[in-house]
């Protein structure tokens, strides 16, 4: 008798499991469209024509010509990694800030 009701729970427990992993997958299946849908929405919108639709809508238009690059006369400024950081020099201000912080 012990044997039949420890099989009975056994099979009673596998039955839960299923039908939470029942469960899960149809909430799988359910977020997978939604991302797909989400997808289908965002490649309409970022389409080109759509774009050009939305600006020709706010007023814009498109260029006669694409820009030229213009040349500036002086020194070119320092890369990002060539620069100093922002706290070089921090000694020659902090005297001027006295207690404040």
């Amino acid at each position: 008798m012990l044997g039949l009701m420890s099989i009975v729970g056994t099979h009673a427990m596998v039955a839960a499991g299923q039908v939470n992993i029942d469960r899960m997958t149809d909430q799988t299946r359910q977020a997978e469209a939604r991302y797909q849908q989400a997808r289908v929405e965002y490649a309409q919108l970022a389409s080109p024509s759509n774009i050009v639709t939305r600006a020709a809508a706010l007023g814009l238009v498109s260029a006669e010509a694409p820009p030229i690059a213009i040349p500036v006369m002086g020194t070119p400024p320092k890369p990002a990694s060539e620069s100093t950081p922002v706290l070089d020099g921090w000694a020659n201000v902090k005297p001027s800030l006295g207690t404040r912080p």
